[in-house]
């Protein structure tokens, strides 16, 4: 079995080949979900013509002249170029406006969707500043050739995006800051409100409720047009001690009250930072600087940022307040020296009601003045997360039990499906996958397989049989960098002849958080992408 073809790597096979797959999984009952009324929304970066798109309960269709896409109310609304068995653009909550930061999460992906959606649009005959139109060639997978470029296009990378559109024909890619500036301009247009003006009861004063708030830096680079590097955010290849001591991002626990914000104890947003090689950077919580005790601050002297900058308004944190795309500079010296530090911080707030996250995708670029133009230096992307909980020590988490599918195109046009059935056990496999004997490859059956979560925890699923919460994960599992060893039989904390990085990135849709896109990069240590698979759940 090809598992480097799989949402398995290659190292699955051999850490579990000592493992006991007599044990038989029994099958999850599906739930069927009950959805709200009908409504149309709208995908924008302008409306965007030509799309495919399914719901959660099965509705299908490819979006009109006015971007519009039919669901009910609850439902999760995924978008393909290239019909059904396309590549994924994104998944998203059912609301009234989607954009790509809310359909993919993260900046670098939502901007390269940008760029390519605004590229093909010109290939079309368009001038990408009105109604952006995908071309009648992309809106199937019908042509072999198409489909075989269109299955390698990653949209976390700016150059899989650009020799995609070469390899189309494009003469004239639309370069990052025309896209910003276009969607800038069509989400700052009355046309297009993103969300109302009623207040979010979660992020409300006065309620009891802890604003988790967890941010994660993704990617870095010395210039905004330099070769980025990876961040790294658990280490597989220390000690069990060591890795449990240091795995994790910042994490701020918080309170709004009248009198002002509570940081609860047990708050962190200390960590150390070290060179891997060109390609990685560790970023490692110090656990030992955890805050002890809570502490107390006033309204006026907490930054203004995500809900922080508008729970204590009159009107409260609003979805139209929180959904803003902006573009500013910003002198982050908070040291009171008279120094400057200057930073150009470009923001995508996106709330969504269904989940009640609300997801601030952010690029950073370090500046020498407060002009846009000395706007050269570090650049980095972050990706942040607000949620509620009851309590300081509950979390939320995404249930893996259910049925999960990858679908990939084979080098002859077959469509393979791989599924992964999560039970209270662990996975099962079965499906087909993309294989060769030396030619193109085509879709082949696997042999159905069986692995519980003990087994799938020693490699780099590692949020896997965790007491209490053996097949769930947290949003801060599901966004992290992973170093780990994939050589056989392998002890942590002792030396290591195959390393890989795993960049894991999921962005929640749906009440229970599970219905959103789960994306897996497996990375060679020179930086390169050894494979990518996409996975959703279909049913739970």
């Amino acid at each position: 079995m090809n598992f480097k073809a799989s949402i398995l790597a290659a190292s699955v096979a051999l850490v579990l080949a000592g493992c006991n797959d007599d044990e038989s999984t029994t099958s999850v009952n599906p739930t069927t979900p009950t959805y709200g009324e009908a409504f149309t929304g709208k995908f924008v970066d302008a409306a965007v013509e030509g799309l495919f798109y399914k719901t959660s309960s099965g509705t299908t269709g490819i979006t009109d002249a006015e971007g519009s896409f039919n669901a009910r109310e609850g439902e999760t609304v995924t978008f393909f170029i290239g019909g059904e068995n396309g590549i994924k653009i994104g998944a998203a909550s059912g609301r009234g406006i989607i954009t790509p930061f809310e359909g993919a999460g993260k900046y670098n992906s939502a901007l390269n969707t940008a760029i390519l959606l605004q590229t093909l649009d010109k290939m079309a005959g368009g001038d990408a500043t009105g109604m952006l139109t995908v071309p009648e060639e992309l809106r199937s997978m019908n042509d072999p050739r198409i489909a075989k470029l269109l299955s390698n296009v990653v949209l976390s990378s700016k150059d899989s995006v650009e020799n995609f559109l070469t390899a189309m024909g494009a003469s004239e890619i639309v370069d990052e800051e025309t896209a910003l500036a276009h969607m800038t301009s069509v989400l700052d247009s009355s046309e297009y409100k993103r969300g109302d003006d009623k207040a979010i009861s979660d992020f409300a004063l006065d309620n009891g409720k802890v604003v988790r708030f967890i941010s994660s830096s993704l990617t870095v680079a010395n210039t905004p047009d330099g070769a980025e590097s990876l961040f790294i955010h658990a280490d597989k290849t220390l000690t069990e001690e060591e890795f449990n001591d240091t795995r994790g991002m910042t994490t701020m626990l918080f309170k709004f009250e009248s009198d002002g914000v509570t940081t609860l104890a047990g708050t962190n947003d200390y960590y150390s930072s070290s060179d891997v090689n060109a390609h990685f950077k560790t970023i490692l919580l110090d656990k030992s600087k955890e805050l002890q005790t809570d502490e107390k601050d006033t309204w006026e002297s907490i930054p203004d940022f995500g809900p922080l900058a508008c729970a204590d308004t009159a009107t409260g944190c609003t979805s139209l307040t929180l959904n803003a795309l902006t573009d500013d500079m910003r002198d982050d010296n908070t040291d009171n020296s008279g120094s400057e530090d200057w930073q150009r911080e470009i923001q995508s707030g996106f709330y969504d009601p269904i989940t009640g996250v609300h997801t601030v995708a952010r690029k950073k670029i370090k500046c020498t003045s407060a002009d846009e133009t000395s706007c050269n230096g570090r650049t980095t992307t972050y990706m942040d997360f607000y949620y509620t909980t009851n309590s300081k020590s509950e979390d939320r988490y995404v249930d893996f039990v259910g049925d999960w599918v990858e679908t990939s195109v084979c080098e002859n046009g077959d469509i393979a499906k791989l599924n992964f059935a999560f039970d209270s056990k662990g996975l099962t496999m079965s499906g087909t996958e993309c294989s060769s004997d030396g030619g193109d490859t085509s879709a082949e059956p696997i042999e159905t397989e069986a692995h519980d979560y003990a087994a799938l925890a020693s490699i780099d699923y590692w949020w896997f049989n965790q007491a209490g919460r053996e097949s769930k994960a947290t949003l801060t599992e599901l966004n992290s960098g992973v170093l780990f060893c994939d050589d056989n039989n392998y002890i942590p904390g002792s030396s290591c002849s195959k390393q890989f990085v795993i960049k894991w990135e999921y962005q929640p849709a749906g009440k229970a958080w599970d219905e959103g896109i789960l994306t897996r990069y497996k990375y060679k240590m020179d930086g390169t992408l050894d494979s990518r698979q996409v996975m959703q759940k279909v049913k739970s």
